[in-house]
């Protein structure tokens, strides 16, 4: 029997008010280009709060919004969504690999 295969995650981590936030999600689409070295990878829909710090303090589902994720760079994500207006942060990305 073939082994089934690996599930590819992502694995976001940036700064916030003195904390470090580590979101992991599902891989959903990924464009490779082998000539330009160019990529771009999207997941989403996630759920995100809207006030990061009211979150951390009461956590709740009341403030959360789908969110889609866009990153074409290493250091750089976009994020947009519902109720979120589309904006890049400064954050690690990394992938794994689960088999």
């Amino acid at each position: 029997m073939p082994s089934p295969p690996p599930i590819l995650k992502l694995v976001l981590e940036w700064r916030y008010h003195g904390g470090l936030l580590r979101l992991q999600t599902h891989l959903r689409h990924w464009n490779h280009r082998a000539e330009s070295l160019g990529w771009q990878i999207e997941t989403g829909p996630l759920l995100l709060p809207l006030d990061r710090l009211a979150f951390a303090d009461a956590p709740s589902s009341a403030g959360l919004t789908c969110t889609w994720l866009h990153a074409n760079q290493a250091g750089r994500v976009s994020m947009s969504g519902d109720r979120l207006p589309c904006h890049e942060l400064v954050a690690r990305l990394s992938m794994l690999a689960l088999a």
